[in-house]
């Protein structure tokens, strides 16, 4: 019973650094507005690539201020950033790589899919650094102008790929391939678990079961005490 204080103490350690290692919840969420993104300091990446052999290459914008909310795949954008950035044939992918690691969680609140043709989709990547760690459904059915609620659930990533595609010839609607528009993405900084968190529990039970023994061979190291 004289021990019964410290393993209170170990216990009590143990949970409240578990509880740290938890993911916070959405409500604790950060929204990323890409009308009014500000990126201080370091830059927002973006990278292009579209199918049928046109390649956008690279852009980096340090400090970057615009809207990347609307972003066209057709013949250039009217966003002095975006243009000639975002235009393809068939399918595109728009590269997302945040300053720092941020943990996208199941909610991509209010996303919307404005598109001028009647059949086009929208699915998402992650990846941490240049390896594929998650991936949605295609999102499809987009209809012209009407908001298009999405969630998807992806793993801990520092970098995000919008791909988008549709069944429609180039020439028609004026050659325009289609639009979407990302109105807002909410995030959270997700701590990762560590081992600290895991070994806790594990460690307190096996002094437990030390200080809960008599002395004799096999002995706890310090304790005097068989192992639990």
């Amino acid at each position: 019973m004289k021990y019964l204080p410290l393993a209170l103490v170990i216990v009590l350690l143990s949970s409240a650094v578990g509880r740290a290692s938890e993911p916070v919840s959405d409500q604790g969420s950060v929204l990323l507005d890409f009308d009014d993104l500000d990126v201080k300091g370091d830059a927002l990446a973006l990278t292009g690539r579209a199918y049928g052999g046109l390649t956008w290459g690279v852009a980096t914008v340090p400090g970057f201020k615009g809207n990347l909310g609307y972003w066209l795949i057709d013949d250039g954008s009217d966003d002095p950033y975006l243009q000639g950035l975002v235009n393809g044939w068939g399918a595109s992918e728009l590269r997302i790589t945040f300053p720092g690691t941020v943990i996208l969680r199941s909610t991509l609140a209010a996303a919307q899919g404005e598109a001028f043709l009647q059949s086009s989709a929208v699915r998402f990547h992650g990846y941490r650094g240049e390896t594929l760690v998650g991936v949605t459904p295609w999102y499809s059915g987009l209809v012209r102008h009407e908001p298009y609620p999405i969630e998807f659930h992806l793993p801990p990533i520092d970098s995000l790929v919008v791909e988008a595609a549709n069944s429609m010839d180039a020439n028609e609607n004026g050659g325009r391939y289609g639009a979407y528009r990302i109105d807002n993405l909410r995030y959270v900084v997700v701590p990762e678990p560590t081992s600290v968190a895991l070994g806790c529990p594990v460690l307190s039970l096996w002094i437990l079961g030390c200080l809960g023994r008599r002395k004799g061979p096999g002995a706890c190291p310090g304790t005097g005490s068989k192992p639990g």
